[in-house]
């Protein structure tokens, strides 16, 4: 049976059709429907096709996740140097670091450099920094070194600091990185022009302070001494309630860059379950052609309430991960249904059994009719009966037709044209 020039495909051979177009060069989602829609035509395509590319795991593997986590701006806080964010800037051609201390309010930076990354070295300058400023309620920073080491949380300890952490592999999270780019700009400048490392950096530090911040419109430096500070230009001071409108301006411009970037259609919240099986993304890339999801089955043991952490368990062996959302993708698995099925092996299609199937979707002619015998014919619309009531006017099972997965062709009782009605045919 046909539909314009495309073939009504039975429901037993649509999963058929379906592995054909997709085996081998794994076409996607949309390349499959259009390239069955030019051939076949059959209900519930598309969710068919979408469950099926879904249950594909090297289409999962080697695709990327077309929606992100919508964004989530983190709180203005109350008092200055109450809540600080950390990160280490480098390697630097001369292979040092810097770690940077900034405050969440008053975007007050402080910087020290470092020989290395190690707890020995970071430690020390951050100590300086806290002796000079004040110790913190509360530290933001990622788990990379030496921030998740035990030196760390012995010295967040000592100094009465809350540690929180950012999610994994997640740089966007951390507030300090909007620092990070004129930091990086004026160290490859002082790079090219062979100047002080350590000078530019000031330069940088005295600068960045004493210039209003767009967010809130005070300068830094203003903010946090409320006196200001005395620089190349005049000192200035900052009344309380010019502080106020500072931090009510600086929540509205949060608010608003929050709404406009998750007004993308891109930017759809996930809704992962405990016991959901995923696969993480692939960080340790050696070439263009390795997976972009690790090929190993996880399951998610713990969700976050705030959705920004998922806890992961490696089925294999157990371990357990911190991810974040975007690095998360759901694994549905060969679908049931899909292999129930009458779904041909590989195997069968090399061996060039494919042919089957499609021998099946071609429509039963009877050879009287080829042959072109008129008395058949005559005879067949003299006796000619409506379709379903062949035996004796009770309808007919599908089981008792011999081709029962095949759509039948429906008879239809020629009349003669009435111009012709007194000329002999």
């Amino acid at each position: 049976m046909f539909k314009g020039e495309r073939i009504i495909l039975p429901e037993s051979l649509q999963d058929t059709a379906i592995q054909l177009a997709h085996r081998g060069s794994h076409m996607g989602q949309s390349g499959i429907e259009r390239r069955l829609r030019y051939h076949f035509f059959f209900h519930d395509m598309h969710p068919k096709v979408k469950q099926f590319v879904e249950s594909c795991k090297e289409c999962n593997m080697f695709s990327d996740k077309k929606t992100s986590e919508p964004i989530k701006a983190h709180e203005v806080p109350r008092k200055c140097w109450e809540t600080v964010a950390v990160d280490l800037f480098g390697p630097m051609p001369s292979s040092k670091h810097i770690v940077v201390v900034q405050d969440l309010a008053s975007r007050f930076p402080a910087a020290k450099l470092v020989a290395s990354t190690k707890a020995s070295h970071v430690l020390p300058a951050m100590d300086e920094i806290y002796n000079s400023y004040g110790n913190p309620e509360h530290q933001l920073s990622d788990n990379g070194p030496p921030f998740n080491s035990e030196a760390m949380e012995a010295f967040a300890q000592k100094r009465d600091i809350h540690l929180k952490k950012i999610p994994p592999l997640h740089p966007s999270a951390n507030p300090v990185e909007t620092f990070m780019k004129p930091l990086g700009k004026t160290m490859k400048i002082a790079h090219y022009n062979r100047s002080s490392e350590k000078e530019a950096l000031n330069h940088l530090l005295m600068n960045y302070r004493d210039t209003p911040h767009p967010a809130t419109g005070i300068p830094p430096a203003a903010m946090l001494f409320r006196e200001g500070s005395k620089s190349a230009f005049p000192r200035r001071s900052v009344p309380a309630e010019q502080v106020e409108e500072a931090r009510g301006k600086d929540k509205a411009m949060k608010q608003d860059r929050q709404d406009q970037v998750n007004a993308s259609k891109y930017k759809i919240p996930s809704e992962f379950q405990i016991g959901d099986d995923v696969m993480l993304r692939n960080y340790r890339k050696s070439s263009k052609f390795d997976p972009v999801f690790l090929p190993e089955n996880c399951e998610i043991v713990e969700c976050s309430d705030d959705g920004r952490f998922l806890t992961i368990e490696r089925k294999r062996d157990g371990t357990i991960f911190k991810r974040h959302p975007d690095d998360v993708k759901c694994y549905y698995g060969p679908h049931d249904t899909v292999m129930e099925r009458g779904v041909i092996s590989d195997e069968a299609i090399e061996n060039g059994e494919w042919h089957r199937w499609f021998e099946q979707c071609r429509p039963k002619v009877d050879d009287s009719y080829e042959s072109g015998n008129q008395d058949e014919e005559d005879k067949q619309e003299t006796n000619h009966v409506e379709p379903g009531h062949e035996n004796g006017g009770e309808v007919s099972s599908a089981n008792d037709c011999p081709g029962s997965c095949i759509p039948r062709r429906s008879q239809r009782l020629r009349r003669p044209n009435p111009r012709y009605i007194d000329y002999e045919m």
